[in-house]
């Protein structure tokens, strides 16, 4: 079976094929770039979100702890300590996120140089891209854990918050 981009590439003059592979070429160091700064971009910002979230709710909590409700009803304890385990899960999934994200990235980039090298512009990616996603699960479930962690907080809160003002 013929590769009909082959073909129609054989049949260019010398001067067409330099311009073509000049083309090809500059195609081929923007998209790279692009790639290169969405690496860059995607772990600077949700990572950066995330851990800042999740370490203000572990602040907020311990103020709330230690100012609000010094004395906490004891049969709420539990939705605190959850909470203090979802806000850390949070935190220590989206740093594992965030190295996923850069393989991938970085496979990513090193797919494109190997397509570039083989000058094949309509080759099929054979692999499936594993650290792509991975990083979106781990994304999802880091969201998800932070979620949960200010669920349990505002439940602790909230029946606490309600002791602390009967007890005044």
């Amino acid at each position: 079976m013929k590769n009909k981009a082959t073909d129609s590439y054989n049949e260019l003059t010398p001067k067409e094929k330099l311009q073509h592979d000049m083309h090809r070429y500059e195609a081929y160091m923007r998209h790279r770039e692009v790639l290169a700064e969405a690496g860059a971009n995607q772990s600077r910002s949700f990572d950066k979100h995330v851990l800042a979230l999740g370490a203000g709710a572990l602040g907020i909590s311990l103020v709330f702890l230690k100012d609000i409700a010094p004395c906490p009803d004891r049969h709420t304890l539990w939705a605190l300590y959850i909470s203090w385990i979802c806000f850390i899960a949070s935190m220590t999934i989206t740093l594992v996120s965030f190295l996923c994200g850069k393989a991938a990235y970085s496979r990513e980039i090193k797919e494109w140089d190997n397509k570039f090298a083989s000058k094949s512009e309509y080759q099929k990616i054979k692999h499936k891209k594993i650290f792509s996603c991975i990083t979106k699960g781990l994304n999802i479930i880091s969201c998800c854990a932070f979620i949960l962690g200010v669920v349990f907080l505002c439940l602790f809160a909230m029946q606490n918050l309600h002791r602390s003002v009967v007890d005044k």
